[in-house]
């Protein structure tokens, strides 16, 4: 606990508001991008933990981030990781592949 009174006295930020939460979606959703085209250094998974970390601040502390203008802010970033079922396709009744479960991100 000590050293997180050190720390807020250095400036690190302990809540963020909305403008910084849809400036946090963004940069998810940036980065997932990157992440799909081989960019940025880090891997889909990695991005979507992230996500996922972001997703659960919302849910943790919606009523205070709540608001018509965050909603509409949100509304088209896709920043929320959400895990596919495995894929099977099939040809005349036989399996011919089965695709892995993949973590994804959708719009809120």
């Amino acid at each position: 606990a000590d050293w997180l009174r050190i720390l807020r006295r250095l400036g690190l930020q302990t809540t963020i508001d909305s403008e910084t939460f849809v400036t946090c979606a963004r940069r998810v959703q940036r980065a997932h991008s990157e992440a799909l085209a081989g960019q940025g250094g880090r891997t889909p998974d990695e991005v979507c933990k992230v996500a996922l970390e972001l997703t659960q601040y919302l849910v943790e502390h919606f009523a205070r981030l709540h608001s018509t203008a965050l909603c509409d802010a949100v509304a088209d970033i896709a920043f929320v990781p959400v895990e596919l079922p495995p894929v099977v396709e099939e040809d005349n009744s036989r399996r011919v592949a089965e695709r892995q479960r993949k973590l994804e991100l959708r719009r809120f």
